[in-house]
């Protein structure tokens, strides 16, 4: 992992993130604590990859610059971004752990372990939640702490 060709932070500045923005006993925190090197690794990767997907208003810092940022004048990556690339990193972690879940409930489920609730329909439309609006990055957090780059933009296609 190179930071600026395919990554926004290295492993240690995500560590430090973490560290000021989670409390210690924090699910995401756990969640990064426990991961080696390398999965931190393939998760910032992944992160960038996705934020580099959005529009952002601007231009590239350098012409033959490889990621979006830094931009215009600025010479470094601002720290919203950087914020933005490990919650984006954890919002994939987050998908990940649901999935594995999700897939351990089919099993016990077809292993006849938990039976098949039914719920009354009508309670079911009363409690539900409003439907949520798709963002294009798997954290919310991270797309708030970018929108400001994105103001304004459009793609033309």
């Amino acid at each position: 992992m190179t930071v600026g060709e395919n990554s926004y932070v290295t492993v240690e500045e995500a560590d430090e993130i973490v560290r000021l923005y989670f409390r210690p006993y924090d699910e995401f925190n756990v969640f990064w604590g426990v991961l080696s090197e390398e999965e931190k690794e393939g998760y910032l990767m992944r992160s960038a990859q996705q934020i580099d997907t959005l529009v952002f208003t601007g231009r590239k810092h350098g012409c033959k610059q490889a990621m979006q940022f830094p931009r215009n004048c600025g010479e470094d990556v601002p720290s919203d971004v950087k914020r933005a690339a490990v919650y984006n990193a954890l919002g994939f972690i987050n998908e990940d752990i649901k999935a594995t879940a999700e897939k351990q409930m089919q099993l016990f489920k077809s292993l006849g372990v938990v039976k098949n609730l039914r719920l009354d329909q009508t309670s079911m439309a009363e409690n539900a939640a409003p439907t949520e609006i798709k963002i294009p990055l798997a954290s919310k957090t991270a797309y708030a702490l970018l929108k400001p780059y994105t103001r304004g933009c459009f793609s033309i296609r």
